[in-house]
């Protein structure tokens, strides 16, 4: 580059209805390339310098956008010092995100009203909840054709057991291994808010395995399925198109599924291999087993690999990573075909719920988003942006794999298949007015 500072404007290229090197008189024609991209430009300098300040905003507005000399220099007088170029961009970016955030942009999205030509203010809300019910679609796809196909009987109902368990012990291992190797866990955690989270979930856990066992219920895996289906949420196929819709990005998610995978599930895991009528001795011996099964399960092993490969200075080939994913991909649309083959052999009716599972429900899609709110707001000082998605977190339905464990494990089974569905529908309902209390919080 040898350009020079103060250099004339290099000639405005050729517009119709004008002479080459010519500018124009009061501005090129709006609907030509050139006036579209002044336009741009224009309102690029004005958001600059609401966002910067008037200095900055004097110094875009001193390199016309036609001026390619100038332009030129200002370049080369960046790259003769990057290192403070690149602390003034870092400084940039954190000024500009501790005033503006997706949660923030999609809240003014919302608010801003209807105009005549423009898809805003109630068609855009409309627009957004058919992208959000368009992304749900595999999941009934899947299901569907679980109940119609075992409905005709033209896959035996009895088969879900098989579908349940590859999805159990190869298919959501390798989904949660690529995953969680190739995540970035340093970005993705507050540890605050995950702690938040973790007591607001252990609450909910402890008061549901009283409610149950006032109920009458006195086997720990029954309790153990209960409290599951309460408290983890369904992330893969109902959480992540919503905080998609919502916030453009899905990775406050993911701290919270790797804590119940490897805790909540790990819990629940021992229990339910404590609890297998083939457990025999003392009972320190059978919990001791029963623990050391749950550690050495392919979901537990391949989430503590997955953590550890990730913290190591270890490069996992990409074949591989690609294999998992090829696997994994399958893991939600065999466990839903399974639970719809289940469904459609045993049946699901909505009249015939129990007040057990609508006291279940209740807790799960109202009770506890409202604990979490509780126990992060005021006990852990969660504020802006976490509050508002741990929140939202919490409202999800409850797991598919909740039907997945209680087909492995031969617990409640219908009970889960219940919940599952159910669940599904109360939150679908109930999901515009969380989402608006989230945005609000955030």
């Amino acid at each position: 580059m040898s350009s020079r500072p103060g250099t004339a404007c290099r000639p405005h290229p050729a517009q119709p209805g004008l002479e080459p090197g010519a500018p124009p008189a009061s501005g090129p024609a709006p609907d030509t390339p050139y006036g579209h991209l002044l336009a741009e430009h224009r309102r690029l300098r004005t958001r600059a310098a609401e966002l910067l300040g008037e200095p900055a905003g004097t110094r875009l507005s001193a390199m016309g956008i036609c001026n390619a000399e100038r332009w030129s220099h200002a370049v080369e007088s960046l790259l003769r010092d990057r290192t403070a170029a690149f602390a003034r961009a870092a400084e940039l970016r954190e000024h500009l995100a501790a005033r503006f955030s997706w949660s923030r942009a999609a809240a003014a999205f919302l608010a801003e009203p209807a105009r005549p030509g423009h898809r805003s203010g109630m068609r855009a809300r409309h627009v957004g909840a058919v992208d959000a019910l368009e992304k749900l679609a595999p999941v009934v796809l899947a299901f569907g054709c679980g109940v119609l196909l075992a409905r005709r009987k033209v896959v035996p109902a009895e088969s879900s057991k098989a579908f349940a368990d590859y999805a159990f012990l190869f298919a959501v291992p390798c989904f949660l291994f690529g995953n969680i190797y190739r995540s970035d866990l340093g970005v993705l955690f507050d540890w605050r808010a995950l702690t938040g989270y973790a007591a607001a979930a252990c609450t909910g856990a402890v008061l549901i395995g009283v409610l149950a066992r006032t109920a009458g219920v006195r086997d720990p895996r029954d309790v153990s399925l209960r409290i599951m289906a309460a408290v983890q949420v369904n992330t893969a196929y109902f959480a992540v198109p919503v905080f998609i819709m919502l916030f453009g990005d899905a990775a406050p998610i993911f701290p919270v599924l790797l804590f119940q995978v490897c805790v909540l599930s790990l819990v629940i895991i021992s229990i339910m291999e404590w609890g297998r009528p083939d457990r025999v001795g003392s009972p320190a011996r059978r919990l001791g087993s029963a623990v050391s099964a749950s550690l050495l399960t392919p979901v537990v092993i391949a989430c503590n690999a997955g953590i550890l490969l990730n913290l190591l200075p270890v490069t996992v080939p990409g074949v591989v990573l690609d294999g998992f994913a090829f696997v994994g991909d399958s893991a939600s649309p065999v466990a839903l075909f399974a639970l719809g083959l289940h469904l459609g052999g045993s049946g699901l009716k909505i009249r015939g719920t129990t007040r057990e599972e609508m006291g279940i429900i209740a807790f799960k899609c109202a009770a506890m988003p409202l604990i979490t709110y509780a126990v992060c707001r005021h006990l852990f000082g969660v504020e802006g942006e976490w509050l508002g998605h741990l929140v939202l977190i919490a409202a999800m339905p409850a797991p598919q794999n909740l039907f997945i464990f209680a087909q492995r494990y031969d617990v409640g089974v219908d009970l889960s298949a219940a919940l599952v569905i159910k669940s599904s529908v109360v939150a679908l309902l109930l999901l515009p007015l969380w989402a608006q209390w989230a945005v609000h919080l955030a």
